[in-house]
């Protein structure tokens, strides 16, 4: 049982494919096909995302494959409102003629194929009933886009192509040191030290000793890294510590959200605040759970 929106389509047309990479090892064995389709007029219209990846069911087929939105391979600017004919959806299929080599892929077999053409018709025919059940299950368009980007390596400059192909590292990246903050209670630096590594520590301590560069600290990494991690922790040494002033090393304000708990009147009321901010609503998210289940502090 399918957990999102269906489409139930017919399939009106097949045409084969040709990339422009079909010479390349990893189309070796595999044929590409266009599948159109098309639905009556009371059936709902399937989205038009870019690259747009669907769960295709037919009731000849063992189990569902995949088909990915046509789009002028190998870029991913051009998704086609269909005119041709009544077709309303255009879907690439992959069809491998060994078929233990589709298993767990997605792919079709030259079995699951040929149980989609007319018998009694030449070529590509596509059966008179050919109906299936679509559900967008995702996109492709970031994996298209790191694939063009590995394939425009090769035609790098020799200075980037060293730079990222490189067998050895010339310098070596300096020991991370990490230090108590003399505003920060034991126990909070005891329990980041138990969750966080040597350059999360690092960064942390770096923000609330006021040694950063004029007071901004990149934490830079590719992700799974700990960054995000790094963030629940700095917000939790700055609740618990003391932030550092503009243009000065030692410690400034001790922050405090909501009521202030422990503030006196000499402390500047006015950096009582934290602001967190990511690029996108889900990162927000993310962080904004994170920080909830994973932070210390008042």
């Amino acid at each position: 049982k399918w957990n999102r929106t269906t489409y139930n389509l017919r399939m009106t047309k097949l045409t084969k494919v040709e990339p422009i990479f079909s010479s390349q090892t990893f189309f070796q064995g595999t044929t590409l096909y266009e599948a159109q389709f098309s639905a009556n007029k009371d059936t709902a219209l399937p989205p038009s995302n870019l690259s747009g990846l669907y769960c295709m069911h037919f009731n000849g087929w063992n189990e569902s494959k995949f088909g990915i939105v046509a789009h002028d391979f190998p870029t991913t600017i051009s998704f086609r409102k269909y005119n041709e004919g009544n077709s309303l959806i255009k879907l690439w299929i992959s069809v491998h003629e060994n078929e233990q080599e589709t298993k767990d892929t997605g792919w079709l077999s030259r079995k699951d194929f040929s149980r989609l053409l007319d018998p009694h018709r030449n070529g590509l025919a596509v059966k008179e009933n050919c109906f299936f059940t679509l559900m967008l299950c995702g996109s492709t368009t970031n994996i298209v886009r790191q694939f063009e980007a590995i394939k425009c390596l090769p035609y790098l400059k020799p200075h980037l192509q060293k730079a990222l192909f490189t067998s050895h590292i010339l310098a070596p990246p300096k020991k991370a040191t990490t230090k108590k903050p003399t505003s920060l209670p034991a126990n909070i630096w005891r329990s980041l030290n138990e969750s966080h590594n040597p350059l999360q520590l690092s960064s942390i301590s770096q923000v609330l000793s006021g040694s950063c560069r004029n007071n901004v600290c990149l934490v830079q990494g590719p992700p799974g890294t700990g960054k995000s991690s790094t963030i629940v922790g700095l917000v939790s040494a700055l609740l618990s510590g003391k932030a550092p002033l503009p243009g000065k090393k030692q410690s400034g304000c001790l922050i405090h959200p909501g009521k202030s708990l422990g503030a006196t009147f000499t402390e500047p009321l006015s950096r009582n605040r934290i602001l967190v901010c990511a690029a996108t609503n889900q990162a927000v998210d993310s962080l904004a759970w994170k920080i909830k289940n994973g932070s210390l502090g008042p």
